[in-house]
């Protein structure tokens, strides 16, 4: 006799899955097109069709444990071509921002992010440590003179406060990785149970899949997404690279102003002229136009293919924000007006605070968690390989 399977469906956690964006769950009839036309769907393990059937009833351990949540791009190729309208896409989207929830450490944080009702208090928090920063330090609102942003927040006051907070971050992504990779696995993560060599590979692939942005190109509904993708992947890492390069210079007028004395390549305040800010400059263009096209398309798309929440227009109007007062900041620094200076100085960090601090917690942490994920998938995929080979046994 066959083994009795009990299910538990879970009312509330589709209560849940329709309240974060996937309320068109329930149209769903199982026809499984949307597993047929995804191009990134792998022939042994298709999705989204497993998954809707998983949401519809409520079975929240078992899409935990499925990687497929986040090899889905939603590119709306899915939702596209389905014919009830039931928009897998934005119903796998809603089981990630679950599961970010679930894996979020602590967990609160997760499910603070995730409600409106908490967004004033969520800006609220960065506004007020930044301000009691600038009692504490002494330091004017309102300095006098040419603008000079460090008269307002010293160079020493940021290295202290954001590297303190954005390890705070990285910690809750250490915990929430180890809680994903043992949802994923069914065990603990531990080296010793770890082939080193085929994790470095998977871990290559994933990445490289990741830069060249491979899986977006083969998306066919929505091509915007991969070029606004594109723009913010590659413009994100580019300010993160000059703000590395321009903290290091500032380090230097610290500890050793005299081998930055009279060095173009070591000037600060940074000229328009310099490398670091031509290339960090670059990089705030091609953040925006990213941005830009996300909110584009997330506008004109909102009634055919793609139903854009609270979790992504958070992330999404955060990182504009950034880009946006980043840019005017300087504007009005080269223009020398500081009654707009140095209040858009100030929501350029907030923002700033936003987007890093709260990352493990937002639509951010999809980069850290999907590429986890897809090593992952590769990684089980070549063990598979491996035993298979084991145990086939040659023709005679």
């Amino acid at each position: 006799m066959a083994e009795l399977i009990r299910i538990r469906p879970d009312a509330d956690y589709i209560s849940r899955v329709m309240g974060q964006g996937g309320e068109s769950l329930k149209k769903c009839f199982q026809c499984a097109t949307c597993s047929v036309v995804c191009t990134l769907s792998p022939d042994a393990r298709p999705f989204p069709r497993r998954e809707m059937v998983w949401a519809q009833w409520g079975l929240k351990d078992q899409l935990l444990r499925d990687p497929n949540l986040w090899l889905c791009h939603q590119c709306t190729d899915c939702s596209t071509y389905c014919p009830r309208g039931s928009r897998p896409g934005d119903v796998l989207a809603a089981l990630r921002a679950l599961t970010i929830q679930e894996v979020s450490f602590p967990r609160f944080m997760g499910r603070l992010l995730a409600r409106p009702v908490f967004l004033p208090l969520v800006f609220i928090i960065p506004a007020v440590l930044l301000y009691l920063t600038l009692l504490v330090t002494g330091k004017p609102f309102y300095p006098l003179g040419e603008v000079e942003f460090s008269k307002m927040f010293s160079h020493l006051t940021l290295n202290l406060f954001f590297p303190f907070f954005t390890g705070l971050a990285a910690l809750a992504f250490l915990v929430g990785g180890l809680r994903l990779w043992r949802n994923l696995s069914g065990q603990p993560l531990r080296l010793g149970n770890l082939d080193l060599g085929r994790l470095i590979l998977s871990a290559v692939e994933a990445i490289q899949d990741i830069l060249l942005h491979r899986k977006f190109k083969d998306c066919g509904a929505n091509r915007l997404r991969y070029f606004a993708h594109l723009g913010v992947l590659y413009g994100f890492i580019g300010l993160l690279i000059t703000t590395a390069v321009a903290v290091g210079i500032i380090v230097v007028h610290l500890v050793a102003p005299e081998v930055a004395e009279g060095s173009f390549l070591l000037a600060y305040p940074l000229p328009l002229t310099h490398p670091v800010k031509i290339f960090g400059n670059l990089s705030a263009a091609a953040l925006l136009f990213g941005c830009g096209l996300m909110v584009y398309n997330r506008t004109t798309t909102e009634d055919t293919t793609m139903k854009t929440g609270y979790f992504d227009w958070f992330f999404l109007l955060v990182l504009t924000t950034v880009a946006l007062t980043g840019v005017l900041a300087e504007t009005m620094r080269f223009v020398d007006a500081p009654e707009v200076a140095y209040p858009v100085y100030f929501v350029h960090l907030v923002t700033i605070f936003a987007l890093l601090i709260y990352s493990p917690y937002s639509k951010f942490a999809h980069f850290f968690y999907r590429t986890e994920a897809m090593v992952y998938a590769r990684y089980a995929e070549k063990g598979e390989s491996v035993a298979g080979e084991a145990v086939a046994v040659p023709a005679s």
